[in-house]
């Protein structure tokens, strides 16, 4: 069976309102994490600021922070995604702790990678930056 373009906009949000656990009961046709697959596309697709870019061309500029949410694979996907659109880094793509996944990424892309923004390690920012984990470090400094 093939869906339409519609169908799959359809099932995505309906399959956002019941979430996984709703899913895997009731999910026949197509296995949950391809039903919230199409819902991410759909907001990526909503929210790809591509009307004001080509309003504004090169003077916007545009980051992206993942919030440590893919593993490598999905990463890499949405990096691509990042690198048309021409964003001029990515934070944070895979977990904030796993520095192979986050390497693995980095390595994959053209686009800078970013993280540390969690870390409050110095000898773990030292180790990330001398074994080039990303391609750059988010340094949060704290007042007082």
């Amino acid at each position: 069976m093939r869906l339409t373009d519609p169908e799959r906009v359809s099932l995505a949000e309906i399959g956002k309102c019941l979430g996984r656990k709703a899913l895997e009961e009731v999910a026949q046709i197509v296995r949950p994490e391809t039903i919230l697959g199409w819902y991410r596309q759909l907001i990526a697709r909503k929210f790809d600021g591509s009307k004001r870019r080509t309003a504004l061309g090169d003077q916007m500029v545009i980051h992206a922070d993942a919030n440590s949410s893919y593993d490598p694979p999905q990463a890499i996907r949405i990096g691509k995604m990042l690198e048309e659109i021409k964003a001029i880094h990515y934070e944070e793509p895979c977990p904030f702790d796993n520095f192979d996944a986050t390497r693995q990424v980095a390595d994959a892309l053209s686009i800078p990678v970013a993280l540390g923004q969690q870390e409050s390690s110095q000898w773990r920012f030292q180790w990330m930056i001398r074994n080039r984990v990303a391609d750059s470090t988010v340094v949060v400094g704290t007042e007082g």
